[in-house]
């Protein structure tokens, strides 16, 4: 969950560019319990990203991607929620890649420096 909101601050590039509409594609099936995960993600970080997209205050088209663990609905439920700027209803305790959050910060840092490229 820390590397995924870590990787979140990259949205912040959505000022610069200042979009009509956002498109999401909202995959649950990141969630650590999906068959094919490979993120790791609880339903918290669903519900975190609603509340990112939120904030722009812009037209948001969401749409389902996938998801097939038992947990798929709740993550939806908790982006859905988010999106409507409630914190989550469903929260499981977080999980956490220390090794690699400080390389994913940096990264997006760096990217946040080139937001003159979309003025």
């Amino acid at each position: 969950d820390d590397v995924f909101e870590a990787s979140l601050e990259i949205l912040d590039l959505l000022e610069s560019f200042d979009p009509t509409y956002i498109i999401a594609v909202v995959g649950v099936d990141g969630h650590r319990d999906d068959q094919l995960k490979s993120l790791n993600l609880t339903t918290n970080s669903y519900n975190l990203l609603g509340l990112k997209l939120r904030r722009f205050k812009k037209k948001i088209i969401a749409y389902g991607g996938g998801g097939y663990g038992q947990m798929s609905a709740l993550s939806m439920v908790n982006f859905l929620e988010g999106l409507m700027g409630k914190i989550v209803s469903y929260e499981e305790p977080t999980s956490s890649k220390k090794e690699i959050l400080f390389d994913i910060k940096n990264k997006i840092s760096r990217f946040k420096g080139l937001s003159y490229l979309f003025s």
